[in-house]
């Protein structure tokens, strides 16, 4: 049995790494709502699926953008693919923040969204500044 030495960061780093991974793991997760559970996907942001369109919109914009995104930065774990999800979510929280401000639109729902995804993208960043 040969016994090596592990590089000096690889510890530290496997320890600072879970932001990036729960970031992309709740991204996966939304995103597996889509294709197997379309219904309880419009329920989550309040939205309509009408007709087989509909519903095959939600499988594939919903459920294969989210999806694709954070399962591949949690498969390949390149800090580039966390980087993108970084900046990812805090755009759609501004988005959401427009949207509060020009429609008016203050439910808990939508106000709590945006903490939600703010959340997310300070996991990310967290993650993403111990990556180096």
């Amino acid at each position: 049995m040969v016994l090596t030495r592990r590089p000096a960061g690889v510890r530290f780093r496997m320890r600072t790494q879970w932001p990036c991974n729960a970031g992309a793991g709740i991204t996966l997760a939304l995103g597996l709502l889509g294709p197997f559970f379309p219904s309880g996907a419009t329920r989550f942001p309040s939205i309509q699926a009408v007709g087989r369109i509909g519903i095959s919109e939600i499988r594939a914009r919903y459920g294969g953008f989210f999806t694709g995104r954070g399962a591949s930065a949690r498969l390949l774990q390149r800090p580039a693919l966390f980087a993108a999800l970084a900046v990812v979510w805090p755009v759609a929280a501004a988005a959401r923040l427009l949207s509060l401000c020009v429609e008016r639109s203050y439910e808990k729902e939508n106000t709590g969204d945006i903490f939600f995804e703010a959340g997310i993208a300070l996991l990310l960043r967290l993650g993403e500044t111990a990556l180096g």
